[in-house]
């Protein structure tokens, strides 16, 4: 019974309290792959909450004839590329990569009537630095 306790105390540790405490820099991570996770995951929430562009605040607005499945690039905010892109009206395909949020627009689609999303993609990471 005790070892049960024991394990759940430690997983709920290794779960919960570990990540908070690696961010902060008082316990360092114990790979570099470890890091590189957890500034991506960073990385990832900060780029959910950027503001969207619309039709009115967009740096570039794309013909009709321009817009397809892969985006049409209408411009940044702090550092993250939003795109507008032409989906299913059924919803965002499975191909869409984690590296990126999708979502309905109802302005741009609005404008162009046809059913678009607007992705907010990160820029890549150069990696190739680090060590195994």
């Amino acid at each position: 019974m005790v070892y049960a306790v024991g394990m759940v105390v430690l997983s709920y540790f290794d779960e919960k309290i570990l990540p908070g405490l690696q961010r902060k820099g008082v316990i360092p991570y114990n790979t570099k792959e470890d890091q590189a996770k957890a500034e991506e995951d960073q990385r990832q929430a900060a780029a959910k909450t950027v503001r969207t562009l619309t039709p009115i605040t967009a740096q570039h607005r794309p013909l009709v004839d321009k817009l397809d499945e892969k985006g049409y690039y209408i411009g940044s905010v702090d550092g993250v590329r939003q795109y507008l892109c032409v989906r299913k009206a059924d919803g965002l395909d499975e191909d869409d990569a984690l590296a990126e949020e999708c979502f309905y627009s109802e302005e741009f689609s609005a404008m162009y009537k046809q059913p678009l999303v607007i992705c907010k993609r990160l820029p890549k990471i150069d990696r190739s630095d680090m060590a195994p």
